[in-house]
């Protein structure tokens, strides 16, 4: 190779792979149809295009490798999930005890302590109304509501807790 044509080397392999803009490959083929040199170095270039996709067309890949890809993708897509939603359960405390503490502390406790003597009357009124008016089933709906909510905080804590050994679980 000429040392004049050492600077059209990068710009012949940019013009194999099509990276060129309309005026460096215009550029590149008016060099081209005036040197030798660059025109072979071009033709080696493609031969080695071909015969790269010749053979990374003949590769197949191990047995398996699909499934463990997706499966190490699937893992950690899980990993990502439980840290997403500790944040989640962390952010939530963090208000709701922020909340809870601003409203006692300010003028405004007074009102929470009224509302909360209410929700409690209301509640306990609730309560006497099924078993009055002879309506168990009330009482019932109630128990099983009260299960799912132990059910839901004991999901909770148990995600909590796995995700601080590294392990998923759902």
């Amino acid at each position: 190779m000429m040392d004049r044509c050492r600077d059209w080397e990068s710009l012949l392999t940019a013009y194999v792979d099509g990276e060129l803009s309309a005026v460096e490959e215009q550029r590149v083929r008016a060099h081209l149809a005036v040197c030798p040199f660059c025109a072979d170095l071009l033709a080696a270039l493609l031969a080695d295009e071909r015969q790269v996709a010749a053979y990374a067309q003949s590769i197949e890949p191990p047995p398996g490798l699909e499934a463990r890809v997706v499966a190490a993708l699937a893992e950690d897509h899980q990993v990502v999930q439980s840290r997403r939603l500790i944040y989640v359960y962390l952010c939530c405390s963090i208000i709701g005890l922020c909340t809870l503490v601003g409203l006692v502390v300010s003028p405004f406790g007074s009102l929470v302590t009224l509302a909360f003597h209410f929700v409690s009357a209301v509640m306990r009124g609730l309560m006497a109304i099924p078993t009055a008016v002879h309506q168990q089933w009330l009482v019932v709906a109630a128990a099983f509501s009260l299960v799912l909510l132990g059910i839901s905080l004991f999901g909770t804590a148990r995600v909590l807790r796995s995700s601080r050994k590294s392990e998923v679980v759902l």
